[in-house]
């Protein structure tokens, strides 16, 4: 087993690590003040709820906690996605139209104002996200749009749902990356 001290002043930090069983990995950290634990983590590949986080009795978290966020039940969820795919392909669709109107050109971003005349032209409405209310936008949330613009032509479009990419468009040469 291995073990490293580090001390300044009055703080010292332990770290050990080592083996508990044939290829058990252990990793054990702690931090004391004047000779008393203040924290300690225990991290070990066999523990299933591992890393282990240990303080001292009316210690602080060394982070902020938070309140989990609420979590949706999955006919919700799945209620959305469906919309999210209907709202994202409603953008591709202006998209398509805006390139073939324009030689194959794309916008800097798809919004309301660069696909203006899609819409009247087509009748169609700039969608809103299911999972926040507001119009679809650019970002990195569920609902958002995921927008590359690689040159004149190229463009990879992103449609997310609620956890991972819905829906991918590529125009022209696509994004490599």
């Amino acid at each position: 087993m291995d073990l490293t001290v580090a001390k300044a002043g009055t703080v010292a930090n332990f770290t050990a690590t080592g083996t508990v069983g044939p290829g058990w990995q252990v990793e054990a950290q702690m931090e004391a003040v004047d000779g008393k634990v203040r924290w300690g983590r225990l991290e070990a590949q066999v523990g299933r709820e591992s890393p282990y986080t240990f303080l001292a009795e009316g210690a602080v978290f060394p982070f902020p906690p938070v309140v989990p966020t609420e979590s949706r039940p999955i006919e919700e969820v799945l209620e959305m996605q469906d919309e999210a795919r209907s709202a994202h392909t409603t953008i591709i669709l202006l998209l398509r139209d805006y390139a073939r109107n324009r030689g194959g050109t794309m916008p800097d971003e798809p919004s309301p104002s660069t696909l203006a005349v899609e819409m009247t032209a087509s009748g169609r409405q700039w969608p809103d996200n299911p999972f926040t209310g507001d119009p679809l936008a650019i970002g990195n949330a569920s609902g958002d749009i995921n927008w590359q613009n690689c040159g004149l032509r190229d463009a990879r479009y992103d449609g997310l749902g609620f956890d991972s990419a819905l829906v991918i468009q590529s125009f022209g040469a696509g994004c490599r990356n």
